[in-house]
């Protein structure tokens, strides 16, 4: 069992510098970091580094770097040489993340002190931003707080401070491949799942994963699966969003969803997958038809009428001499009827009705599955 502890929007690990009421894919984004508190702790950061000059000239003004929406190459801060590279922006970049990185070690200290002792596995989510990642400065993850660009691993810091505290590394996107996307996003999110796969490994924290969006078809289920692979390392659990009445409600999503579930299970791919022939699915019609209600015909109201009439009997608070109007055969029981052990709708528990054998039960060795594929599916 794990839980997931939320420490930003959407309960990750992030600034929310890209909300949907003001953002459109695929803009930078902002930076959070322009009220007067925050302000006076980059003013003391800078001091205390011996440069309190950067606390004055930053954080960046508007017109460096833009609105929510804009591109990297239309900003002068983060285009590819842009003042992200200089030192000043270096510095200003270091003191944003790592504040970052301070926040969620004070909420997952907390967490691990209220869970200890339950045995539940802690996990926290960071967040799959994925676009304008073919960028040098990877624009929206800097304003997202993740010190990522082409010089530097900003997972790697975030996976050691999960380590830290013995918590998973969730990440998202592991159904999107890259010629999914348009050029224009200039996104690379398979690249971005294997670095920050690489880091959980580096920093010796599990690693999980999820889809950030639905996906029912057969390309988005095998990328997901190939990206729990990783490389033979396995990952420690996948979550599968969402079962929604759209994939239930439609048969072949169902058939393919069932398909991906069992290629989890096993760690095996299925080239073919059809659903059970019907001679092998339980066949139970007259349970289906004792759930119906059905209008009673004419003759049947007509006999229920001479018994009870057309007033309403209250069988709690019958005379005691008489017996139930409403009953057309015999006396009210003297008790409810037993249940029979083994009986369900008053057929023998098993397939069609037969008792179930030894042939029809499936053993799993949870322990040695465990050790072979890592993969669990979580519903």
């Amino acid at each position: 069992i794990d839980a997931q502890i939320g420490m930003g929007p959407a309960g990750e690990l992030r600034y929310p510098a890209y909300p949907l009421a003001l953002w459109n894919f695929p803009g930078v984004g902002q930076f959070q970091c322009y009220d007067k508190y925050i302000r006076k702790d980059l003013i003391q950061a800078a001091k205390a580094a011996g440069k309190p000059e950067y606390g004055l000239m930053w954080p960046p003004h508007h017109d460096d770097v833009g609105n929510y929406n804009y591109s990297t190459e239309h900003t002068e801060f983060f285009k590819d040489d842009g003042l992200w590279q200089t030192k000043e922006g270096e510095f200003f970049l270091e003191w944003y993340s790592h504040a970052l990185i301070k926040h969620g070690d004070r909420v997952l200290k907390r967490a691990s002190k209220a869970f200890k002792g339950t045995g539940i596995l802690l996990a926290a989510k960071v967040a799959g931003i994925h676009w304008q990642g073919t960028t040098k400065s990877h624009g929206p993850e800097l304003t997202a707080g993740y010190f990522n660009t082409i010089n530097r691993d900003g997972y790697l810091p975030i996976a050691q401070m999960f380590a830290k505290h013995k918590v998973m590394f969730d990440f998202t996107c592991l159904e999107m491949r890259n010629e999914e996307i348009p050029d224009w996003a200039r996104s690379a999110p398979v690249e971005l799942v294997r670095q920050t796969q690489r880091a959980a490994k580096a920093a010796g924290c599990e690693y999980a994963g999820e889809n950030a969006l639905p996906r029912f078809d057969r390309n988005g289920y095998m990328q997901m699966h190939h990206q729990c692979e990783n490389d033979g390392d396995g990952i420690k659990s996948f979550t599968y969003l969402r079962m929604t009445n759209h994939l239930m409600n439609e048969q072949s999503y169902w058939q393919e969803f069932m398909r991906f579930a069992a290629e989890m299970k096993s760690g095996n791919r299925f080239t073919t997958w059809c659903s059970p022939p019907r001679s092998k699915q339980s066949n139970r019609r007259h349970v289906q038809d004792a759930l119906k209600i059905q209008e009673p015909d004419p003759e049947s109201m007509a006999r229920l009428l001479r018994f009870g009439g057309s007033q309403f009997v209250d069988l709690d608070n019958l005379p005691a001499d008489k017996s139930s109007p409403a009953l057309v055969t015999g006396e009210l029981p003297n008790k409810e009827p037993a249940i029979k052990a083994g009986v369900q709708a008053g057929t023998l528990a098993g397939r069609n009705g037969q008792p179930m054998g030894t042939k029809q039960l499936l053993k799993v060795d949870f322990d040695e599955a465990a050790e072979t594929h890592s993969q669990v599916l979580h519903l």
